[in-house]
């Protein structure tokens, strides 16, 4: 089994375990879920970026056109995905928050708006 697979997997399997806990109120890891009393349903779709930009927005429109457009946008993990999807769902009025990218291109406020990150660009870790 490559490790790259079994590490999406993981990830994957994580991020739903998370939202679900959010959905149903469950303070099982975080009891502060418990006490929330925000109704907004939370609906989530996984796409496939396969590590490629044109497959990342081929899977963005695909969704968009089924779903909707989306309230949020997590992801893609590679910066050579997420530059263009923040494009596109800067567009659509969607924040998008990048969990792996870490190009300073994307600290551009003026291209980027809607853009943010939950680790440091590249600029941030150069010395």
């Amino acid at each position: 089994v490559d490790p790259a697979t079994v590490s999406d997997i993981t990830g994957v399997s994580t991020a739903y375990a998370a939202i679900e806990h959010v959905k149903s109120r469950n303070g099982e890891v975080i009891p502060e879920l418990a006490t929330l009393t925000c109704d907004v349903p939370i609906n989530i779709t996984f796409l496939d970026s396969m590590n490629d930009f044109t497959s990342t927005l081929q899977q963005y429109f695909h969704s968009n056109s089924i779903n909707g457009q989306p309230d949020a946008v997590i992801g893609p993990q590679r910066s050579s995905s997420s530059i263009p999807l923040s494009f596109v769902s800067n567009v659509d009025g969607a924040p998008m928050m990048g969990f792996s990218a870490t190009s300073a291109e994307l600290d551009n406020k003026a291209s980027h708006p809607n853009f943010f990150r939950t680790i440091p660009s590249d600029a941030a870790t150069t010395f």
